[in-house]
């Protein structure tokens, strides 16, 4: 799907430049005040004419094609992804997860474990500036944000891309990609997450309350967005009531109608 810069649009509206002239040889002849004003001018038609063509050159390089793009923030225990995998196979598209740490880490020159501790964490001002003592290669949490984004819209440039999480929804282009939430009731994603790792109720309690806690703040301090606001996203599926493979089927034709 392509997507018309603002560059290239501001732009449509030049007429087509006139053809190159040598200015000199056509104020040759007549009064040389007139002959000069006439060089000046032409001289000055001939610079404007190089800077529209420099910056149509500019607007064709800068016009990207993006998405089709699927972001999926979810609530731990709530299944997304599973729903992740159940996308991907049929639509033929890619999960990126792991994958955007993998990314930074490299473009940082930092080691990967020192990236995951940063990843999806909120951090203090005090932290931000420590980073640099404690531990060889930490970006810090500014540097993270900066390199995660432009990461991620690299990647749903390229299209065919589900991002998991990271706040994604929260930059990407709208109209060219689709932002799901999915969501379930805490005492549901406790017993879910109770047979599942095989943990006590509590401590499924205390780790959904812990991670609730820890995604909802850094999407705030790295995007200023509330995370549970279902306006900032297209979709918002409770897969307490909706099963996954409906859930799947939802999303697909979403995108299908709508990307």
């Amino acid at each position: 799907m392509g997507v018309t810069t603002k560059a290239s649009a501001s732009l449509a509206g030049i007429d087509e430049p006139t053809p190159w002239r040598n200015p000199l040889a056509a104020a040759r002849g007549g009064d040389p005040m007139i002959r000069g004003k006439k060089t000046q001018e032409l001289i000055e038609h001939q610079f404007r004419f190089h800077k529209i063509q420099q910056t149509l050159s500019k607007a064709k390089s800068s016009t990207t094609i993006f998405g089709p793009w699927l972001t999926l923030s979810r609530q731990l225990g709530a299944g997304g992804d599973d729903l992740a995998r159940r996308l991907a196979e049929p639509l033929g598209w890619r999960i990126y997860d792991r994958e955007i740490i993998q990314a930074i880490a490299a473009q940082t020159e930092a080691s990967v474990d020192v990236i995951a501790r940063r990843d999806e964490q909120p951090t203090s001002r005090i932290d931000g500036y420590l980073s640099f003592f404690a531990a060889a290669g930490d970006p810090g949490q500014a540097m993270y944000v900066e390199r995660m984004k432009e990461t991620i819209t690299s990647l749903a440039e390229r299209g065919h891309a589900i991002f998991l999480g990271r706040g994604a929804h929260c930059f990407l282009c709208e109209g060219v990609g689709l932002r799901v939430r999915i969501i379930a009731p805490a005492a549901w994603r406790a017993e879910r997450i109770s047979r599942r790792d095989g943990v006590s109720l509590p401590e499924a309690r205390r780790l959904l309350h812990d991670h609730d806690d820890t995604q909802r703040a850094f999407v705030h301090q790295a995007f200023g967005t509330d995370i549970d606001d279902p306006f900032s996203y297209d979709l918002v599926i409770n897969t307490s009531t909706v099963d996954l493979d409906h859930a799947a089927l939802l999303i697909a034709t979403a995108l299908k109608e709508g990307v």
